[in-house]
């Protein structure tokens, strides 16, 4: 006769390792932050410069397909006075019917055996629209993660941000953006 108390446990047990070692097993290929910094620069000349900083850009890497995700609050770029900081959020960005940007991709091919460089095909949706494009991305391997680097440029005109007649000769119609993430487990 089967004992159903040492049944109960085993399977307990089972249960309990099995569930440890599949989420250690997928903990292993999933790296991210909350804390990633992208910068971007709109200004046309230097004489006035338009850039801003956000240090909460959420990213994460899956290794075992290669899939890549960042998201950002619009309202957390920094900028270096806050008339700027507020016109961007409500002429230009309209954040408060448009709160998040994000980015989404897969990188073919991902093999890390050292520092790589990827020209990565994934939609950003800035502004509410949505747009396909490449971008490259640097993967540097680090200890306990990953360095992910990034340096692009975004047309004004394709997620629909206009820019007023007044500002044209100030604001650039195609965006800088430098993307700066350490990746962990």
């Amino acid at each position: 006769m089967v004992n159903w108390k040492n049944n109960k446990l085993g399977f307990l047990f089972i249960f309990v390792f099995l569930s440890v070692n599949i989420s250690t097993l997928f903990a292993q290929e999933i790296y991210k932050t909350d804390s990633g910094t992208i910068i971007f620069n709109a200004a046309k000349t230097a004489l006035e410069p338009i850039h801003a900083k956000n240090k909460k850009l959420k990213t994460v890497l899956r290794l075992s397909d290669g899939a890549i995700v960042g998201l950002l609050q619009i309202e957390d770029f920094i900028f270096p006075n806050s008339l700027m900081q507020e016109h961007f959020n409500e002429n230009y960005m309209e954040s408060d019917q448009y709160p998040t940007a994000s980015f989404k991709a897969k990188i073919d091919d991902l093999d890390l055996k050292g520092d790589a460089l990827f020209d990565v095909q994934g939609v950003f949706v800035i502004h509410g629209i949505e747009k396909e494009l490449t971008i490259p991305i640097t993967l540097m391997k680090k200890e306990g993660g990953y360095k992910l680097i990034s340096r692009f440029k975004l047309l004004l005109q394709d997620f629909n941000i206009k820019i007023p007649s007044l500002m044209f000769y100030k604001i650039a119609e195609a965006v800088e953006v430098i993307v700066d993430v350490e990746l962990i487990k």
